[in-house]
């Protein structure tokens, strides 16, 4: 177990914390929990990079551990009534059209590699930065919620375009997992 992945295993590790905080209505815990964790994010791959510590594990559980935790956030937020569940509907749709095509595309014994891109990086910044503007008490943050909104789903929905092309790339290209 490497440092990277350390702090990957953290950013699981507040996801029920965080839960927690928002049903019991602490809306500024939860953002500062959501604020380390989000930072987290950003720690472990830089220095899985520059440690040269990628590992299989870590490029599996970085992901898990993101959409865990944006995926999470959005369904206790909305329960709670800060987020419309349109928006939620959004980015949960995509995010499970994500996971079961993956699960489908392995099932299927076809090669997969898991890499990280700009526009999935960007559209995770995107959803973090709107979940913080939404627990935010900080008047500057909070006026940024409806752009991010409008940021956010545009990256959304262009996102899970590319990745239901690559799925079906994929697919087309039949190159499947030797056993």
């Amino acid at each position: 177990m490497n440092i990277p992945n350390l702090i990957t295993l953290y950013r699981i590790t507040t996801i029920p914390i965080f839960v927690g905080l928002v049903f019991y209505g602490k809306k500024e815990a939860a953002f500062f929990i959501f604020l380390s964790a989000g930072i987290s994010d950003a720690i472990d791959g830089f220095l899985a990079r520059i440690l040269n510590q990628r590992t299989l594990l870590g490029t599996y559980l970085d992901p898990i551990a993101d959409k865990a935790l944006i995926d999470l956030a959005f369904l206790s937020l909305t329960i709670k009534g800060f987020i419309p569940i349109w928006v939620a509907i959004i980015v949960l749709g995509r995010d499970f059209i994500i996971i079961i095509g993956f699960i489908t595309l392995k099932a299927a014994s076809f090669e997969i590699k898991v890499e990280p891109n700009l526009l999935g990086k960007a559209t995770t910044l995107s959803e973090m930065l709107f979940i913080l503007s939404t627990l935010s008490s900080f008047v500057f943050l909070s006026r940024l919620k409806y752009p991010l909104i409008t940021i956010m789903i545009v990256l959304n929905c262009i996102s899970g375009i590319l990745y239901i092309s690559k799925g079906t790339k994929i697919v087309e290209g039949g190159k499947r997992c030797q056993s």
